[in-house]
């Protein structure tokens, strides 16, 4: 999902966020809108004519869009006041746990600048855990009885896609073994 403000001569920094973004509001972008080997998205976009005229993007995924029933643990929410943020619940069943993906803020980018750098890293990933024998059992079973989790948990974060900056709550529970 890409967020966009257009904030002509302003930069960023300097601007009013009034309420959602006005350029482009948690736009789709993937392979399907394939154009030329890169991502791309229904909507066409351009860039502003005025030599100097700023738009400033954020970027996440996996895409959320609860508008058409495609939602999943992470919602992304715009306010009046401030840049997007994106929250994260933590499901109880950890088979729908998934990598959490942003790209960092590319403020103040210019229609001189041609193309936005997407570069995308992990706010968080899906850690999953098979177990393999090198030696030849037969049908023998081997059965893994436990799985001990050590460290801190985490329920719910908040990231501000503007400043990259993260905000958690801990689980202080025992997690559960998975099966």
């Amino acid at each position: 999902g890409v967020f966009a403000y257009y904030t002509g001569q302003t930069e960023m920094d300097d601007y009013t966020i009034t309420g959602e973004p006005e350029f482009m509001n948690n736009i789709l972008v993937n392979f399907d809108q394939l154009v030329a080997g890169k991502w791309g998205y229904k909507t066409m976009k351009y860039w502003p004519n005025t030599p100097g005229d700023k738009i400033s993007f954020y970027a996440y995924g996996p895409y959320d869009d609860p508008i058409n029933g495609t939602t999943n643990a992470i919602a992304v929410t715009t306010a009046a006041t401030s840049k997007p943020v994106l929250t994260y619940t933590v499901v109880p069943d950890f088979k729908q746990h998934m990598d959490v993906l942003f790209t960092p803020a590319q403020e103040d980018q210019t229609k001189t600048d041609g193309v936005v750098d997407m570069t995308f890293y992990h706010a968080l990933s899906r850690v999953g855990f098979k177990v393999y024998s090198a030696a030849d059992y037969g049908s023998t079973s081997i059965v893994l009885t436990g799985v001990t989790l050590a460290g801190k948990f985490y329920t719910y974060g908040e990231m501000d896609l503007g400043t990259a900056s993260i905000t958690t709550e801990d689980d202080d529970s025992n997690p559960e073994t998975p099966e």
